[in-house]
Order: C-alpha cells, then structure tokens, then sequence
C-alpha cells in the first residue's frame, strides 16, 4: 500500500484504485508500479520507454503520438507556459524543463532568448528531442544531473508533479539547484477536495479522464500542494489560469516575493532580439485566434438561441391558427346555446317568482330556530369556559410543584453535535452556556448525551459536575438504517402531496426517535435525571414525568422552505411540533424567534420566554496579537473585511460578492480584502469558483473553518464586519464584533435589528447597491 507523500497511513477509500489522505487532502494511487519499475532501464520494455510515447498514447489514452504532439504543442499550450513564465522571469535567464518529452518547449525558450534544457526519463525521447529541435536534452531523473547549485532562475514542471514517486525528495533537489530568487512554475491536475466518485462516474466529469492508476500516483489539491511547498520552505505561491482548467491547476512557487512584469515589458523584452520577434509574432497569432474562438463561440450561441426562438415563434403561430379555429367553432356553439338559453329565461321566470316566495317563508322560521340554538350554545360554552378554568388552574398549580423540585442531575441532550463548525455559532452558544450553568450550579450533576462521531471532541466539558453518556452512534442500526432512511426520505417525500408529506414526516421522525432511543424508553429514569434539557430544541428523550426544556432557535423552514430539502422541511416542522407538545418550557434566543414560535405553534405566550445568547470568551483583547494568524491567511491588520458564517444559502454570499464588486469599483480602497470564514465542502467550492469568474479571486479569501482563537485574532484585527444574512434566530457574531470593537454593518431582517439595536449600519439584503454602500461606509 502506496503511504501519502506527507507520511499520513490512515488513508480513507475513494474508488478501488486511489485513496485520499485527511490529513492533507492529496488522492493517493493504490495501483501504482513500484519506484524502481517508474526508471526506464529498457525503452524497449519499461512503461516510461519508447512504448509509453507511442502504443500507450494512442490506444490505451486516445491521444496523439509524441511525433504529432511535437508539432501540435508549439502553436497552443507552450505558448500558454511561455507567456506565463515571461510574466514572472524575463529572459536571458537559466531555465530548465523537468519532463520536457518531445522538447518543443524548450526549443520555443531558447527561441525566444532564454538559456534553457530539458531533462526526460526515456533514452530515445531525449534522442527525439534532440533530433527534432536541436536542443539540450539530458537523461533524467534530475536527481542524477550535474549541475551546479544556486545556478538556475526557473524550473517548469508540466504535468509531471503527479508522476513522482518521490515528490518531496524530487522538489527538494530542484530548489536546491533554484538561485535563493528562483521560481517554479507548475502544471498538475487539481483534486478537488469533496469529490465523490460516484458523483463525478454520475455526472461524467472530466475529472475522471485523470485517474490512471499506474501514472498518475499523487492527484493534490490546492490544500495538499499548499503543504507540500511551505513544508520545503516555500512560502510564496500564485496561481495561474491553466489552459485546461476544467481538471488543471497551473502556479508559480518560490521562496522570495514575486516580480511581476508587465505585458508591455514582455513584450518589449522579446522585441529586443530577432528570435524573439518569432516568438511574440506566434503569442500574437496565438492571441486572434483565442479571440477568433470566443467571437464564434458567441456567435454560434447566438445562432442557437435564434434558432430555437425562430421554432417556439413557430410553435406559437401554429397553435395559435388551431385555437383560432377552436374558438369560431365556440362561439357559434355558444350563440347557439344564448339563443335557446334566452328562450328558457322566460319560462323559468314564473318559476323563480314562486320559489322567491316559498324561500321567505322558510327563512323566517330558520331565523326564529336559530336564534333559539344560539342561546343554548352560549349557555353551553359558558360552563365549558368555566371547566377549562379549573382545569388550567390545577395543571399550573402541578407546573409549579414540578419546577420548585430540587434538581439533582440533568440531561442535556447534545447527540445532534457534529464535529468542526457543521452547527454554526448554535454550538458555540450551547458549549459556553453549559460552561456556565456548571459554574452558576455547583450542586447539580450535567449528563451529557451524545453520539459517537462528536463524543471524544467534547472531553473538553469534563469536569466535576459535567460527565458524558455515549447513547447514539455505537450500534451498526445508528450506522446504517438512518442514513438508509434519509436516502429513502429524499427520493420519496418530494413526489408526495403536501398533506402526506407532514404524515410520513412524522411517522419518520417517530421512527427515528425509537432507533435513536435504542429502543429504550427510560433512559433518563435510569440516570436519575429530574430534568431533560433540549439545546438542539428535538426531545427525542422525553419521558413522561420528568420535565423537559427545548430551545427554539429559529423556523426558518417555514419562511424559506426553498433552502431546504423535503426530508429536512418534514423534520425540522415536526422537531417543533413534538416540542410545543411535550416541553414543560419553552426558550427562544430571541423575541423574533418567540414571536414566530408563538405565531405558529399555537402556544400561549407564558410557555415560552426569551434568554438571549451569551457571547464566547473569544474574542481578542491584546494589541498586535495574532499577526502568525493574519500572516497566514494573507491578510494585513485593518486591511479587510469579515463574514463569519458557514456557507448555507440563507447567509447569501452571491449577493455578498456582487456587492463587494461593485463597491470595489465605487471607492473602497484597492488593498482591502472580504474574509469569508465557513467549513469547507462543495457550495464553499462553487462560490469560490464563482468569485474567480468574477475576476475578485485575489481579494476574496475563504481560510475553511477556524478555530475559536484563531477566529478571534481574525475578528478583532478586521476594519469592520459585514453579515448580510437573510435570515437569522440571533446572530452571535454581530456581538463578537462589537465586543472586539469592530464596527457592524447588517442585515434589516428577522432579528438582527432587534440585536444590534441601533449600534449598527443596516441594509436590505436582497439589495445589492445597499451593501455595496454600507462597505464603503466602514
């Protein structure tokens, strides 16, 4: 079994040929050669020898020969490399090519008046390359060449980074031949971390194009490769648009800062020199023809689209012609009908006087019975009123006997905690909230239920009165029938009308409740618990006679029910259906969220009361403090902006972006950055996609998620916070910023005006020139 380049053994299954390492993010061959057998001891017979450039190009990948490829690469991606390399290493400089196979690129270096040679693992391509181009080949690995140290400006790696055995050893060697101002520029497919093969075989993403086992050893992310380079000293990493960038990542690394040159000052550069002239002559006509390209894409999709609205205009014009005739042939149907309707008005007018008539008798004597049922019903409903009395007063009378007990040992139910930041600042509040209910209660015992995947994360709350009790998690039922019922709820539940969707909803949330029980029902008699404690608000514990408390912290289901999944909406709906119904109190963290829960849970307002959220201890207090943490994630003190909310749609960081652009184009200042902190996965992915797209990838930074002291150091350091969230139960982060005296511009909806009281910039958060102007104002 092939280990990670890291060191890390644990690795995690992702296909039955590769595997991925967690801990650096790097998909990893299992079905790879051995390192001895990667040499090219026989071209006639080793799988990097004359056959890998021939047979195996042609009718194992489909690709053309290397004698093809010789020609074809000249006019498009040498010229993609060179115009990039230009932009950070203007010749005459010393370069040399790792993997240069047939060596067009190195001819098209020295063309263009670099000093530059090619290093290949294959006797006969380095002999091929030498024939074709009249170039410096030598026979690799690069290991074994003799030359100097500290003598080169430049080293490319194209498409070679992924077939090392050895990676660390092989950069290591180069940097060692790199000047102390030297740089490398790379071109390595892009694993992106997240990716499912299942979904990319669904999809049929060209990713999959990329998966060859026995080459391709080591497929890195832009985490991994990030490691790999500041782990050997690199602390310097751009990156570049790569020419295949549907599965290509393309940068430049290097211990020192870049200099970058301008185009005129490439330009000017290659000019100076007649083989330079050629070479610039050829990125010219690289140029149209890339323009060329782009104007007939446009214009092909113009074609489309006319054609398809010149068939619907048709479509349209010939339905319209059927109807036509559909309605003339209703018309004199209908002139028919009036004439023999008008001819029967008059017969059925007699008949109408009569029944008129007949009709006011009967309504005087309904009048007189109605009446006199009234005055029943009402004697009626005055005892029931005066029953219902009794009966709320005994039930509060057994309330209160049951709140006035002493409270010994409590269960608090935190099986719903995932690891990392997957909860949102709800966790953060419940962890600080029971920290302090341990302290202000000395006396009471805290068990805390949880579940396997969170358990060990949360021996931070240890202590005298705070004990943990694994009840979820640990059987194979909790492994595999929930999720098979999630599975089976997603595909079900949408096809369904709404009405049996809010059975079968609860009818899954019951039978969930009982395999979360283990099928116990006296969980909290056996630890002796004189209360249950619902932070997560669902009492899947409940037991009748001991008292239960939930928080509600927001229904956002029933307002955005489009953020949501079928499944979750059916759920989340009869999580706070079964609270309203069995929780002796209520608490919401905020009267927005009160307001609503009594707005829909039919609940009589003295069940439920507000408890705002206390903030965490995180927030950084010591000038300078945190400078590694700013320098890290590339950010100076004072220079940018911050949004710390995990990336689910309702914190609407499209319209964030889309704002920031335009106020980046309105005044704000040009080194001032949008920090957008979250756990990573696939939607952190599409947004940064699309701020690339947007042309602000070097001024929107996404660090994943951050650890509390971490995020303090960011949070205190900020020139000012913006949360455009369109939905919110509190919105702890409003206060943190305060607290770390970071002024706030927010959002105008649900709670958040009722948090920030005043204290703060407000927006509409579908408008996005208001934000645009309320970043400007910070």
């Amino acid at each position: 079994m092939r280990i990670c380049w890291c060191g890390a053994e644990n690795l995690s299954a992702f296909n039955q040929d590769y595997s991925v390492c967690p801990e650096c993010g790097t998909l990893v061959s299992q079905q790879s050669l051995t390192d001895e057998q990667l040499l090219v001891q026989n071209d006639e017979t080793d799988f990097y020898g004359k056959q890998y450039w021939l047979e195996h190009q042609k009718q194992d990948l489909g690709f053309s020969d290397i004698y093809s490829r010789s020609r074809s690469d000249l006019t498009e991606r040498n010229l993609h490399w060179l115009k990039t390399l230009l932009t950070y290493c203007l010749p005459p400089a010393a370069v040399l090519e790792v993997g240069c196979s047939h060596g067009s690129f190195v001819a098209l270096l020295r063309q263009a008046g670099y000093d530059a040679t090619g290093v290949e693992m294959s006797p006969w391509v380095v002999e091929l390359g030498q024939k074709t181009f009249a170039v410096p080949i030598s026979v690799g690995p690069v290991e074994n060449l003799d030359i100097p140290h500290g003598s080169l400006d430049a080293i490319v790696l194209f498409d070679v980074l992924e077939h090392l055995p050895a990676p660390v050893a092989t950069l290591a060697q180069c940097l060692k031949l790199l000047k102390p101002e030297g740089l490398m520029l790379v071109q390595t497919p892009q694993f992106r971390e997240g990716m499912e093969h299942a979904v990319l075989v669904e999809t049929k993403d060209r990713f999959l194009e990329i998966l060859k086992a026995d080459e391709h050893l080591y497929l890195f992310s832009e985490r991994s490769v990030g490691r790999l380079f500041h782990d050997l000293g690199v602390e310097h990493l751009h990156y570049e648009p790569a020419i295949f960038a549907h599965y290509d990542m393309f940068f430049v690394a290097s211990r020192s800062p870049f200099t970058v040159h301008s185009r005129q000052d490439c330009e000017q550069r290659l000019l100076d020199t007649p083989n330079g002239r050629l070479a610039q002559a050829l990125m010219d006509l690289r140029d149209r023809e890339l323009e060329l390209e782009e104007r007939l894409s446009g214009a092909e999709a113009d074609s489309c689209a006319r054609l398809h609205d010149i068939e619907s205009l048709t479509r349209l014009l010939e339905e319209s012609e059927a109807d036509r005739h559909a309605r003339w042939e209703q018309i004199q149907t209908l002139t028919r009908l009036l004439e023999e309707s008008e001819a029967d008005r008059q017969s059925k007018g007699l008949q109408i006087e009569q029944l008129t008539f007949q009709l006011e008798k009967v309504s005087r004597i309904l009048a007189r019975r109605f009446l006199s049922y009234c005055s029943k019903l009402m004697s009626l409903l005055a005892c029931i009123t005066v029953r219902l009395a009794e009966l709320v007063k005994k039930s509060n009378s057994v309330q209160k006997k049951m709140c006035k007990k002493s409270l010994k040992t409590i269960a608090v139910d935190l099986t719903p905690v995932l690891p990392g930041g997957e909860n949102g600042g709800a966790k953060v509040f419940v962890l600080e909230l029971l920290r302090r209910l341990a302290v202000l209660a000395p006396e009471t015992q805290f068990i805390l239920l949880t579940q396997a995947a969170s358990h060990q994360e949360l021996a931070e709350m240890d202590c005298a009165n705070i004990s943990r009790r694994l009840v979820l998690g640990q059987t194979a039922v909790a492994q595999t029938v929930r999720p098979r019922m999630r599975g089976l709820a997603r595909l079900i539940l949408p096809l369904l009308p709404a009405r049996v969707q809010r059975i079968a909803g609860g009818l899954g949330y019951r039978l969930q409740s009982h395999l979360k029980r283990g099928g116990s029902s006296s969980l909290l008699s056996e630890l002796g618990a004189d209360l249950l404690f619902c932070p997560f608000t669902a009492p899947i514990y409940y037991e009748t006679g001991i008292p239960t408390v939930c928080t509600i912290y927001d229904l956002q289901y029933k307002t955005y029910p489009e953020f949501f999944a079928p499944e979750d909406v059916a759920h989340r709906d009869r999580t706070f259906v079964e609270a309203c119904r069995h929780a002796a109190a209520l608490t919401a963290i905020s009267d927005y969220s009160r307001e609503t829960a009594l707005q829909h849970g039919q609940l009589a307002s003295d069940r439920i009361r507000t408890i705002y959220l206390r903030m965490a201890q995180r927030v950084a207090s010591v000038p300078g403090e945190g400078a590694d943490v700013l320098k890290q994630r590339g950010v100076e003190a004072g220079r940018y902006l911050i949004y710390p909310a995990n990336f689910w749609r309702h914190k609407n960081h499209e319209m964030l972006f889309t704002a920031f652009g335009m106020a980046c184009q309105a005044g704000l200042a040009g080194d001032i950055k949008l920090v957008c902190t979250g756990a990573p996965g696939e939607r952190q992915e599409y947004l940064a996609r699309a701020v690339t797209g947007m042309g602000l990838g070097d001024r929107i930074v996404f660090p994943g998620y951050i650890p509390s002291a971490e995020l303090a150091a960011l949070l205190a350091h900020a020139r000012g916070m913006v949360f455009p969230s369109l939905y919110e139960g509190f919105g702890l982060p409003v206060i943190e910023a305060m607290a770390a005296g970071v002024p706030v511009a927010c959002s105008n909806a649900t709670s958040l005006p009722e948090v920030a009281a005043g204290a703060t910039i407000l927006f509409d958060p579908r408008v996005p020139t208001q934000i645009a102007d309320a970043m400007v104002s910070l």
